[in-house]
């Protein structure tokens, strides 16, 4: 509510459909709270264009001056995907061994500069395949929602 009404002082909403304006606003809580939503999750639910909502969102960061957001860790995405890969009674397995496969990554400056669903993706491919499951990249790409081709460069 705050970020909405600070936004609305500052008119933000002027020229733009207020579900953009709020699904943005939802997401900086989101990121200020570091939960595991992204904001291809929203576009999704409001069946909105996410470039769009992505221009909106750091347009909206611009004009309330926050721009010490902080990052997301790919490991905050990684228990969530695992969970919807569904690797039953291993899922927390699977959730480690990705989530020491990202920091490794990021180790190697692997991850600098990559949208962090990419690398989950990439992670919890390898990580499925160390713990003998038969998920093939389309799977992945479906759940993390990045095309194959991320996966497969990561």
């Amino acid at each position: 509510m705050r970020f909405f009404k600070l936004a609305l002082e500052r008119k933000f909403n002027q020229g733009r459909r207020s579900q953009y304006v709020v699904a943005s606003c939802l997401y900086l809580v989101c990121r200020v709270e570091q939960t595991s939503h992204m904001l291809i999750d929203f576009s999704d639910k409001l069946k909105i264009n996410v470039f769009t909502l992505g221009q909106t969102y750091l347009k909206l960061r611009r004009t309330l001056g926050l721009q010490n957001v902080p990052i997301i860790e790919p490991e905050i995405y990684i228990r969530r995907f695992a969970m919807e890969l569904d690797f039953g009674p291993q899922t927390a397995k699977v959730a480690k061994d990705a989530s020491r496969l990202v920091q490794r990554m990021d180790r190697d400056w692997m991850s600098s500069g990559r949208r962090p669903a990419g690398l989950c993706g990439a992670a919890l491919f390898i990580a499925s395949r160390m713990n003998n499951f038969d998920r093939r990249v389309k799977e992945i790409v479906y759940y993390v929602k990045v095309s194959d081709a991320t996966v497969k460069k990561r």
